[in-house]
């Protein structure tokens, strides 16, 4: 092939379009606000005394007594995604009932799913369900529960991907990982972010304290093409080093004479 030939297909590699990972986020709240953001949660408190979701000195604060509190985002988060957020159980509010948990809870499901649930859903005790195979159950446990640790502050990352989610959680204040853990789960179109203070039984109260809370979309986007070499014209070779045209051609493919090969 003449050089003319392999910068010609250069400058049209270049001029291709690029894919990249891009991160932009749909949902951020440290809760400096004196109430709750309307655009981005919906909030479901039970009516019973003692229950609120409230903000005090820039930390949500979510208690339930009796029956479940639940903290929504209110946008469809997309099924790649990072979920990152800090989260406080404080001891002296889990009492009989059940327990607090944060799950993908699927909207929109992936052509020939037919289930309905939760994508993933982490209780405080370590147990990891999801949807696999059209079945929901046990994937996983997290080492040590989320948390690990009561009346400690801890940073928890979900990474979650078309047919998998990795759960990280470090203590906030000295960065120390406390469990990571993954779980394979079938795939989904869309989903929404749902925190729940789990008290189910007469009698019972649970809560849970939230700040950070950051919902960050990994779906590529399509990149800017970078800027041509230069014009095709430039990348013409000097008139001395272009071989002969004959019968409108430049180049051949030559083979060696072997007619005793070709016999066979």
């Amino acid at each position: 092939m003449t050089v003319w030939y392999w910068c010609a297909a250069l400058v049209w590699l270049c001029a291709g379009p690029t894919a990249q990972a891009g991160e932009v986020a749909i949902v951020e709240d440290d809760f400096s606000g004196p109430e709750i953001d309307s655009g981005k949660w919906r909030v479901s408190v039970p009516k019973t005394e003692g229950s609120f979701a409230r903000i005090e000195d820039g930390i949500l604060h979510v208690l339930a007594h009796d029956k479940s509190a639940y903290f929504v985002t209110k946008m469809e988060i997309p099924p790649e995604h990072l979920l990152e957020f800090d989260y406080y159980q404080p001891s002296d509010e889990r009492q009989g009932g059940y327990q607090n948990s944060v799950a993908y809870d699927a909207v929109k499901n992936a052509a020939g799913e037919k289930w309905r649930g939760s994508v993933w859903y982490i209780e405080t005790s370590g147990l990891l369900y999801g949807y696999h195979a059209g079945v929901r159950g046990l994937r996983a446990k997290a080492g040590g529960g989320m948390p690990p640790s009561r009346d400690k502050w801890y940073r928890v990352q979900v990474s979650n991907q078309a047919t998998s989610t990795v759960i990280v959680i470090r203590e906030r204040e000295t960065g120390k990982l406390s469990s990571r853990t993954s779980l394979p789960h079938d795939p989904v179109v869309s989903g929404r972010i749902c925190f729940t203070a789990g008290a189910y039984s007469k009698g019972s109260r649970w809560g849970f304290k939230l700040d950070n809370v950051r919902v960050l979309d990994r779906m590529a986007t399509l990149g800017e093409p970078p800027t041509p070499l230069a014009p095709a014209r430039s990348l013409q070779p000097p008139a001395g080093w272009t071989p002969l045209d004959v019968a409108g051609r430049s180049f051949w493919h030559l083979a060696p004479y072997q007619p005793t090969n070709w016999k066979r």
